[in-house]
């Protein structure tokens, strides 16, 4: 499952438009193939678990090359 999100840069203040790959369990038996969005920027790492739904997040800005961080709440415990 591809999750999506916008912040703003904490640099230059432009959208950043970001996606993750939240990938299948393989205990699930189900794959999914999918096509990473081409006008997103992938995360710089994973999802760090904060609290219940709740993750820490960081991704590069393709204008000025700064690393936000950023938290992000989940209705779907990522992995």
């Amino acid at each position: 499952m591809i999750i999506t999100g916008e912040i703003k840069c904490e640099s230059c203040q432009r959208e950043i438009k970001w996606f993750y790959h939240n990938p299948n369990r393989l205990s699930s038996g189900q794959i999914d193939v999918e096509v990473y969005p081409m006008d997103r920027v992938g995360l710089y790492n994973k999802p760090h678990k904060i609290k219940e739904n709740e993750y820490s997040m960081a991704c590069y800005c393709r204008h000025c090359g700064r690393l936000n961080n950023f938290d992000y709440t989940s209705e779907i415990e990522l992995h």
